[in-house]
């Protein structure tokens, strides 16, 4: 890309890296004078936090995000609560995470003058779910028809399945369903 430099002049420069430059001044038979001057070319950086995990009840986690292939990157935690082990490394990880938060985290890459590359991404920590309760076993004689009283999760969603045996279940996902045909 040109570079303008003092007057109209123009220097190409191809790519990254530092050129360096030298100004004279000369007049007729006096002695000339010079200086030099740096330019320092950089690449565009990217960033590319990794994906969103999905966790369950975790107090840590690691986090994948590309490491930079220019400039240097650094991890904050723009939502949620835990801390960061190592801002700097790509797959740093978080600790003491909320049992019950989302974390939401930015991966800023910087290189030289050049803007900073910034990507997002989520940690979702997922409550454990209720302890499952399907009620008392049963026993039967001659009935077609019988309601299942399982406990309601406070935390996650229940669904029925049949394991063994034959039977219709009307609502899987119902705590209270009724199964038939069982004869």
């Amino acid at each position: 890309f040109p570079v303008t430099i003092g007057h109209a002049d123009k220097i190409e420069v191809l790519s990254t890296g530092t050129i360096k430059v030298k100004w004279t001044i000369k007049n007729v038979v006096c002695t000339e004078v010079s200086d030099t001057l740096a330019i320092e070319a950089f690449e565009i950086p990217i960033a590319i936090a990794g994906p969103t995990q999905k966790i369950c009840s975790q107090n840590e986690v690691k986090l994948y995000a590309e490491p930079p292939k220019v400039g240097f990157g650094k991890w904050d935690i723009i939502k949620g609560i835990g801390q960061i082990e190592n801002f700097g490394s790509a797959n740093t990880r978080v600790l003491n995470i909320s049992n019950t938060d989302t974390l939401r985290l930015k991966w800023t890459v910087i290189n030289g003058v050049c803007p900073p590359a910034i990507s997002f991404t989520e940690v979702i920590n997922f409550k454990l779910p209720s302890k499952a309760d399907p009620g008392n076993d049963t026993s039967i004689c001659n009935v077609n028809s019988i309601s299942l009283k399982a406990n309601k999760p406070a935390i996650g969603y229940g669904k029925w399945e049949i394991i063994t045996g034959l039977g219709k279940l009307i609502s899987s996902n119902d705590p209270q369903t009724l199964i038939e045909k069982l004869s």
